[in-house]
């Protein structure tokens, strides 16, 4: 059977620094589906290198993209990229609990 459409997504970061850890700051991402706006449970992300790995890795954002996140984010604490395409299949994938994780 043929994967659904996929659904125009907005995701917004968060850099925090109460969560700093030897690995850098703590950076919540929430995915919000366009334009019905809502959203997934937050994920929490440590350090600038597992950012960028979740961003280009797991929800295939282009990389000037995620560029131009890791820059902004230092500066304005918040960033957000828009019209990320996602899959339901993906979101499931990506958006499982770590218990459940592989």
């Amino acid at each position: 059977m043929a994967e659904p459409t996929e659904i125009d997504c907005s995701v917004h970061i968060l850099r925090t620094d109460s969560g700093k850890t030897a690995d850098g700051a703590t950076y919540i991402l929430t995915v919000a589906p366009n334009p019905t706006g809502g959203g997934l449970p937050d994920r929490r992300i440590v350090g600038e290198d597992g950012l960028r790995s979740f961003l280009a890795g797991e929800l295939d954002i282009h990389p000037p993209d995620v560029d131009a996140a890791i820059a902004a984010l230092p500066k304005e604490g918040s960033h957000t990229i828009h019209h990320v395409l996602l899959t339901p299949t993906r979101i499931k994938k990506v958006w499982r609990s770590p218990s459940q994780q592989p």
